[in-house]
């Protein structure tokens, strides 16, 4: 790994830098620590339309959240937990 890809693994890591489908947490400006309120369920794949609209919306309007990733059924069922909610 480079220098530049380390950064960049640390800022997604940490909720910081751009935008990224591999960041399970983006906290924008809040401080380090900050438990986003919001939590968007996403499917594993990356590629449902209903998830990346909801995704550009909390990205354009800079809300903290964290992100939870979801089989879509067409690639196995769905976690216990999930179905549970």
């Amino acid at each position: 790994q480079t220098a530049e890809e380390k950064a960049f693994r640390g800022n997604v890591a940490s909720g910081r830098g751009p935008a990224c489908h591999l960041a399970n947490l983006r906290l924008f400006d809040a401080p380090d620590g900050t438990e986003p309120r919001v939590t968007l369920y996403r499917d594993k794949a990356g590629w449902c339309p209903y998830c990346q609209k909801v995704w550009f919306q909390l990205e354009l309007k800079r809300i903290p959240y964290k992100v939870e990733k979801v089989n879509m059924r067409c690639y196995g069922e769905k976690p216990d937990w999930f179905m549970r909610m």
